[in-house]
């Protein structure tokens, strides 16, 4: 790369606030973490270099949306809806 070049990463970004937060459902099912974690196992099967970079099935979730919080006010609004108990 030349000097003043932009890299792959900076050219998508450019301007763009980077995401800082998200929201997520978690996902909770036993019988889908079950069968996250025989997939985990397959991959790992046929390559185990991908253990290290597989986010185990306790912390499945669903992303919803990425957020770029810059402020503190930002953020303390963030938090009045970090855990949301939904019927389903």
């Amino acid at each position: 790369m030349l000097a003043g070049e932009l890299t792959e990463r900076e050219k998508y970004w450019g301007k763009k606030r980077r995401p800082t937060h998200f929201l997520c459902l978690r996902i909770t099912d036993p019988e889908v973490r079950g069968q996250v974690a025989s997939t985990h196992a397959h991959i790992t099967d046929v390559n185990a270099e991908y253990a290290d970079c597989i986010i185990p099935p306790e912390c499945l979730h669903m992303t919803l949306a990425c957020l770029g919080l810059d402020t503190q006010e930002e953020v303390r609004a963030r938090r009045s809806c970090t855990t949301i108990k939904l019927p389903f």
